[in-house]
């Protein structure tokens, strides 16, 4: 009788879950904590400075851009060489240009920036949103899941932030797999014209030009267009080779401003370095690896730890580091591969650290010290959507794996956002992670798992 009872109470819970519900409300619902969001970060983070502020090197470059038209900086953003005076490819050129041109409307203020940023970038992910609605349809779980994503507080600042380029990628990155779901569900003619190949190409060309590590998304994203959609010849070569103009322009631009060719940025090796040096180990993950070189030893809590100095750097890297930023940046790239292949057991603690954070931290990071820390109120109710959200991540992941390892309806999509969710996170394994990184692949996890929810009836979606 008890085990009676029991299926007929997980019975009743499925059939809650299952009620049908109006996409329109979904979409009303993503709609209402959009705007929400526009209202709530700012109360809670001080975004009201000038522009040249924005932090990571954007502000400055974005500054440099609407001054002179170049992306060229002097002295460097990041490099301390006394032989280096300027160095032009620290960023990629996407979000400079963007956020010189939206000077001309906006003026110079972080904070009307990143709202502009924000209604554009969200308003483009609710039109997708809306359409993979309309294929898929909506109950109550799909509600009460793509809910939750917008509702939590690490979603809404880090989406809405001018300072870091997930502030782009988390729309970015579901628009982009909800085209490839799309595409393997063979309903792309659903969508109007512009939304299918071209809105592809763009996404993708938009992603890489953001931000350099996303090149493994765009190569993915090749990979997909040859071998999974449904295309005529001549278009498929016509959009492949459409694909490949962002890495030529950008490689063919750092040429020029340069004389290297180069498709990502001079500051690659750097953040490798970061990452992987004999001092990481003291700082990651609970502390910004930004604090890694520097002068003197640090307090971090109770500790007191020793960091790398520059002179040290410069001795260590001797005649390499005295170059263009090319030569800078390969420099730091072999110090950083030859120290992790030289103590393979504290790289692979460092990788150990690198997945616990992007798989099952909940808590805020990194902690910077000197800066004041969120209210206790705001750190719990973090830590309790980011725990929801590792629920959400899990079970998108094991449903795919099965469904893999079953051959269900379901195979070529769960292979896709594998494929995705690999070609996103690798980078991060390499180098480091934190919050702000995970950030970018929760919105895609939860829309999977509600198309695999919504296709326990196959004939849906064919």
């Amino acid at each position: 009788m008890p085990l009676r009872k029991n299926h007929f109470s997980q019975s009743g819970i499925i059939q809650f879950l299952a009620s049908s519900v109006s996409p329109r409300l979904v979409i009303a619902t993503v709609l209402a904590l959009s705007f929400l969001k526009l209202l709530i970060v700012p109360a809670f983070y001080d975004f009201e400075v000038p522009i040249r502020e924005i932090g990571f090197g954007f502000g400055p470059t974005t500054q440099a851009v609407a001054t002179t038209g170049s992306m060229i900086a002097c002295p460097p953003l990041f490099w301390h060489s006394s032989s280096l005076q300027c160095a032009f490819a620290e960023r990629m050129p996407l979000i400079p240009y963007i956020f010189a041109g939206a000077m001309k409307v906006v003026g110079d203020s972080a904070l009307r920036l990143a709202i502009l940023k924000t209604v554009v970038l969200d308003l483009l992910l609710l039109y997708f949103l809306s359409r993979w609605l309309a294929i898929v349809g909506a109950d109550r779980l799909t509600f009460i899941i793509v809910a939750m994503v917008f509702v939590g507080p690490q979603y809404m600042l880090h989406s809405f932030s001018p300072h870091y380029e997930e502030g782009f990628l988390i729309q970015l990155l579901a628009i982009l797999l909800i085209m490839q779901l799309v595409y393997v569900w063979g309903r792309e003619n659903e969508f109007v014209r512009w939304a299918r190949l071209p809105a592809y190409v763009a996404v993708n060309a938009a992603i890489y030009l953001v931000k350099s590590s996303m090149i493994l998304v765009l190569i993915w994203s090749f990979v997909f267009l040859v071998g999974l959609m449904r295309l005529r010849a001549g278009v498929k070569l016509a959009a492949a080779l459409a694909m490949c103009v962002p890495l030529l322009l950008w490689g063919s631009y750092s040429k020029y401003m340069t004389g290297h060719f180069a498709i990502g940025t001079s500051i690659d090796g750097w953040n490798l370095f970061l990452g992987n040096n004999p001092a990481t180990l003291d700082f990651y993950p609970r502390y910004t690896v930004d604090l890694v070189p520097g002068d003197g030893p640090i307090e971090l809590g109770d500790r007191t730890v020793d960091r790398i100095s520059f002179a040290d750097l410069d001795r260590q890297l001797g005649w390499q580091a005295s170059g263009d930023e090319w030569q800078i940046n390969n420099a730091y790239r072999n110090a950083a591969i030859a120290w992790a292949l030289g103590h393979v057991d504290e790289e692979l603690r460092l990788v150990a650290r690198r997945l616990v954070v992007l798989f099952f931290e909940i808590r805020n990071s990194p902690v910077v010290p000197g800066h004041d820390k969120p209210p206790i109120l705001a750190l719990m109710a973090g830590m309790a959507w980011m725990a929801a959200m590792r629920v959400i991540m899990w079970s998108a992941i094991v449903v795919a794996a099965l469904a893999c390892w079953r051959g269900t309806s379901m195979r070529r999509a769960s292979l896709c956002f594998l494929a995705f969710l690999i070609a996103y996170i690798a980078p991060c394994v390499v180098a480091y992670a934190y919050e702000r990184h995970v950030v970018p692949i929760i919105l895609p996890t939860a829309l999977f798992l509600a198309s695999a929810w919504r296709l326990r009836a196959p004939a849906e979606l064919r």
